[in-house]
């Protein structure tokens, strides 16, 4: 049973490995491809004879809790760097289970987000 474990242990890495090499291959071409033409903007509908409604739209403000990072500065470097959000899990025991490797969010408090209470809601 110990060899079976050693050998399923070889064979996540093993996975992991080329997993990190494929997403680091897609990243590579997608940061070489030219950036695309914005595509055009869509015809506001018609109101009544020639006139078109406007519509605005106003960003206030943004937010990334990702693995990655937990800002948007993080986020959007780790992304211009090419790293990957994937690796071992570490945050559970995993002993046992198939998959050894997901995207966790390393260093999430949820309470700097939500209160207290709705924290236990979601658990």
């Amino acid at each position: 049973m110990k060899h079976a474990r050693a050998e399923t242990g070889q064979q996540a890495e093993a996975v992991t490995t080329v997993v990190d090499k494929q997403i680091n291959d897609l990243l590579g071409s997608i940061a070489k491809e030219e950036t695309a033409e914005p595509s055009p903007k869509p015809r506001p509908k018609r109101l009544g004879k020639g006139k078109r409604e406007r519509r605005r739209v106003v960003i206030t403000g943004m937010g990334a809790i990702t693995p990655l990072g937990l800002t948007v500065d993080e986020y959007w470097q780790a992304l211009v760097e090419g790293r990957s959000g994937i690796a071992n899990i570490t945050l559970c025991d995993v002993t046992g289970l198939t998959c050894q490797i997901a995207g966790e969010v390393k260093g999430f408090d949820p309470h700097d987000y939500m209160e207290y209470k709705e924290t236990r809601r979601m658990a």
